[in-house]
């Protein structure tokens, strides 16, 4: 009887550390060679995927999806750009993500995106930037992009995306001073996306890299819309060479393990990252009146800081040069209380402010 309680027990408590799967995918039950016959777009081959080739793309072929072995991985997915002389985008999407999301358990209100990818070593025309690049994204309603990720072929260049409610979509750079992110080639890794619909925030991270980073996604949204209308519909994989890189060489992005899966709340390490910085900051006096200083012990730098009521909506942005300690005047706001992002060389902290 113990045993079987015990059993209980950790599944349950497996359960609400995993939280509820909603989608996996690791290509092992898909047979080796062509994902599909129809790149139309409108026939689904293996698993359901269907596969498109871009409008400029001619010399497309089936070779340019397949399903192959990988040493110590099993099986994986291979998206192949056209041959040299060709141009245009090759693309697998899956669709009707929304019908597995709006089935999740009440309360379960944060988004975990993840997949593997493998990156190879592209010996590029420097000249011809972002000429074959690589999406990875997660679309809501389209165009807007709820998800994802671009990589540039060249350079190594990684980015995420993802909408703030009244564009299409935004980039952003994944290091925690907002630099430019170049992952090494030829070599797997694992991306995690965090979608919180509760607070519209997200979190994305890369452990190999040791990144976690945190943004505002859908924060542009008026009443009465909500982020609730904005579910996960559609995957879509894409590799392509623009029309100013015909002459240059294929290249290839390599795809396993996908999961969609949703979660009570953001995992506690995400936000450990978030708080340790916050942990940092000193702000007096609060409440203020005209002026609040602000001051951290570990010397971190503030490019920026941001202003948000407690909506969530963005009142002001006053940019630094990687300052320390700031006078920072407040004497424009109304009474009441706001939220400061503080854009550092650590990455972003937010702290209360009571202006009187």
């Amino acid at each position: 009887m113990k045993k079987i309680l015990f059993t209980i027990i950790l599944f349950v408590y497996s359960c609400y550390i995993d939280g509820q799967v909603l989608y996996t995918e690791n290509f092992d039950n898909y047979t080796l060679g062509n994902v599909a016959t129809d790149f139309s777009g409108q026939t689904p081959g293996q698993g359901g995927w269907h596969t498109l080739f871009g409008s400029l793309n001619t010399n497309a072929t089936a070779a340019n999806f397949q399903i192959e072995n990988e040493t110590n991985k099993g099986k994986v997915l291979t998206i192949i750009t056209g041959p040299v002389g060709s141009h245009g985008s090759n693309r697998m999407f899956k669709k009707d993500f929304d019908v597995l999301w709006n089935q999740r358990t009440q309360g379960n209100n944060v988004l975990k995106f993840e997949i593997e990818i493998f990156v190879p070593n592209y010996p590029g025309n420097p000249s011809i930037p972002f000429a074959v690049v690589s999406t990875i994204i997660l679309y809501t309603t389209k165009p807007k992009i709820l998800a994802g990720f671009l990589y540039n072929h060249f350079d190594g260049l990684l980015r995420g995306v993802s909408s703030n409610g009244l564009v299409s979509y935004s980039p952003f750079h994944l290091t925690p001073t907002n630099n430019f992110l170049y992952i090494p080639d030829s070599q797997w890794y694992q991306l995690f996306f965090f979608i919180d619909y509760d607070n519209n925030k997200a979190y994305v991270e890369i452990p190999k890299l040791g990144i976690v980073k945190k943004v505002d996604v859908f924060d542009k949204l008026t009443s009465p819309d909500t982020m609730s209308n904005y579910p996960p519909t559609e995957l879509n994989l894409d590799i392509g060479k623009n029309i100013d890189a015909v002459q240059e060489q294929p290249s290839f992005l390599k795809f396993d393990n996908i999961k969609i899966t949703a979660l009570k709340s953001v995992p506690p390490h995400l936000l450990t990252a978030e708080n340790f910085l916050a942990e940092n900051f000193n702000l007096y006096p609060n409440p203020a009146n005209s002026v609040v200083n602000i001051t951290n012990a570990e010397n971190m730098q503030v490019q920026q800081i941001t202003v948000y009521d407690v909506a969530g909506k963005q009142l002001s942005t006053q940019n630094y040069n990687n300052e320390t300690e700031i006078q920072f005047n407040v004497e424009h706001l109304a009474s009441g209380t706001y939220m400061l992002h503080l854009q550092t060389n650590q990455g972003t902290a937010v702290k209360k402010l009571v202006k009187k």
